[in-house]
């Protein structure tokens, strides 16, 4: 039976929730992980997408990146001409056509940097989040980790994101927090187009953070999309923020188990009022 969920507003609704459900109590460590998605969870945007637009506009990409720019678009059907800001271009129009999955644009988002120094990829994330996403994090993000770490609960951020730019989120919140999302190998100081799994969508999360929460899974975790089901359903507590129409379904058909809550902040950190999520092209 589906259940409709209560949408929590402030920190201190979600708080009080948490609190009545006993997930803030004493935990044995080991067993008091939180696990949080990032873009849409941490943030209203999507910083993958941003980097990906500023990219194009500055046309940064490396001679590095025409092959696997050009390998996934041969792998929706399209004909790469060997520009790959044009290529990209392109392969975005068919993402939002239905035409290439989850999986293949979440790879070609990341290899698309390739060519990059190392350092010069932590600056380029630093600039995303200073002018791009800072004004889009949630106003309640970094109070609610604080209040979790104060708790004694580890934080781990978990995204299908290219991981220097989820790494430069977390930096710019000022949060400690493992960052695990989609990484490139690196070569001679470079990043290189090699993806080095797992895929951090979907069951790829677990893979990610097992090592880190281990086999019990999070005790609390944090998501919007589909992408995060499995992410959310191996935690105790399970919280949606601002979560997608898919993901809001699967929620309320397992909301009478118990265990699920959902949290809409209101307002970025610049006052602005958030809307309906923007992120419905990945489910």
């Amino acid at each position: 039976m589906s259940v409709p969920l209560t949408p929590r507003r402030t920190l201190s609704e979600l708080l009080a929730t948490l609190e009545a459900e006993g997930s803030l109590g004493d935990v044995p460590p080991g067993q008091n992980w939180v696990a949080t998605d990032a873009d849409g969870t941490l943030w209203s945007a999507d910083v993958a997408e941003l980097a990906w637009s500023l990219a194009l506009r500055e046309r940064l990409f490396r001679p590095e990146a025409v092959e696997p720019v050009a390998e996934v678009l041969r792998g929706a059907g399209g004909t790469p001409c060997g520009d790959p800001h044009e290529d990209a271009v392109e392969i975005w129009r068919l993402f939002l056509a239905g035409q290439v999955e989850d999986g293949p644009i979440l790879r070609v988002m990341a290899t698309c940097f390739a060519g990059l120094e190392v350092e010069e990829a932590r600056a380029f994330g630093d600039r995303v989040f200073r002018e791009h996403l800072a004004p889009k994090v949630y106003a309640e993000t970094v109070p609610l980790f604080r209040a979790f770490a104060e708790r004694g609960l580890p934080l781990v951020v978990v995204s299908g994101s290219p991981k220097f730019l989820v790494e430069a989120g977390v930096r710019g919140l000022g949060l400690e927090a493992e960052v695990r999302g989609v990484t490139l190998a690196e070569v001679e100081g470079k990043l290189s187009a090699e993806v080095v799994p797992p895929l951090t969508w979907n069951q790829g999360k677990i893979e990610a953070i097992s090592p880190i929460v281990g086999s019990g899974g999070p005790l609390i975790a944090l998501g919007d999309s589909q992408g995060d089901r499995e992410l959310l359903l191996a935690a105790r507590h399970k919280i949606l923020v601002h979560p997608r129409r898919t993901l809001t379904a699967i929620a309320e058909s397992e909301a009478a188990r118990g265990g699920w809550v959902l949290f809409k902040p209101e307002r970025t950190a610049d006052g602005e009022p958030v809307g309906e999520s923007e992120l419905d092209a990945w489910g």
